[in-house]
């Protein structure tokens, strides 16, 4: 059994295996690329699909092609047309576009890029039903688009429609589990764990879009969640959260408070062992800021002092 892609388009062809990792919270620089498993029952919340999905078609850009998005299909051949068939081909083709939409995004083709997931959420709702999680995740990657344009109103639009469906997931899972789930390895898990990304995300385009009380909740609200769910304390995605809470809270004009989650962000970073990258570099350096805002020159000098040693080559 062969796939091909039939289109009116010049076509490459790739040819890879898929590669798993965990849904993750917008970073320090804005960056989302995150890559996921093939569609399987144990995935929750793809959040992104990276070029590798086997036997793609990758249309080169034209403006014909443009204009002519729904001629491209995935066919398998050597099958009979029936409902699971078409869903197969729908799940093939939300794959397609979701990796064609990531391409055409880096290569700064933003108008195609939103073609290419919007059509990625359309093919999803049909390969895997209205309410599934990989519609969540078309919803979160059109968002992350429409938030990188300053496009806020929309994003927090698409935002808050894929946190709707993620919860009404929870709750369907939560009905139909008749033991309690090991949090670290079970469907809770994963769907909290997701929760607590897309709030972490939502929080991020407020936060861009000068609503920073309303950033702040939607951060506390995934910092609490995510707390429940990592057995450890001492981890990145929390760090992350009160990296970005502190933001929040200084719009706020809340600086201490700012300050003391800040500081606990450094306290884990240095802890998971990360405290000499790029990360610890600026949160080492705005928590510097804060001291001099506060006029705390003892806390200011000691900062500095630290950050000369640990990052020589960046002061």
């Amino acid at each position: 059994r062969t796939a091909t892609v039939s289109t009116t388009m010049a076509t490459n062809f790739t040819n890879t295996n898929a590669t798993r990792t965990t849904a993750r919270s917008v970073d320090d620089d804005g960056r989302f690329w995150n890559t996921t498993a093939p569609p399987s029952a144990n995935v929750f919340f793809p959040w992104w699909v990276v070029s590798r999905a086997s036997c793609l078609g990758i249309p080169t850009q034209t403006k014909e092609g443009k204009e002519k998005m729904e001629d491209v299909e995935v066919h398998i051949e050597g099958e009979e047309e029936n409902d699971f068939k078409n869903k197969g081909r729908h799940t093939a083709q939300w794959r397609v576009y979701t990796d064609l939409g990531r391409e055409k995004f880096l290569a700064g083709d933003v108008e195609f890029a939103f073609k290419c997931f919007e059509r990625a959420l359309k093919e999803a709702k049909l390969g895997f039903g209205e309410k599934d999680a990989h519609v969540a995740a078309a919803l979160n990657n059109l968002a992350e688009l429409a938030r990188t344009q300053r496009m806020w109103e929309k994003a927090e639009g698409l935002y808050k429609e894929c946190l709707d469906l993620l919860r009404e997931f929870k709750e369907k899972t939560d009905s139909n589990s008749n033991s309690k789930i090991d949090k670290r390895k079970g469907v809770e898990y994963k769907t909290e764990a997701t929760i607590a990304a897309a709030l972490h995300n939502l929080a991020s385009c407020m936060l861009q879009n000068n609503k920073p009380k309303e950033a702040y909740e939607n951060y506390r609200t995934s910092l609490n969640l995510k707390q429940l769910v990592f057995e450890n304390e001492n981890h990145p995605e929390i760090a992350l959260t009160l990296h970005h809470m502190a933001e929040a809270l200084l719009l706020l004009e809340r600086v201490e408070d700012a300050i003391v989650v800040l500081e606990r962000s450094v306290k884990i970073t240095d802890a998971i062992g990360i405290g000499h990258t790029q990360t610890q570099f600026r949160r080492m350096r705005r928590l510097c800021q804060l001291y001099e805002m506060k006029k705390r020159y003892d806390d200011v000098l000691a900062m500095k002092k630290r950050i000369k040693t640990q990052f020589a080559k960046q002061v």
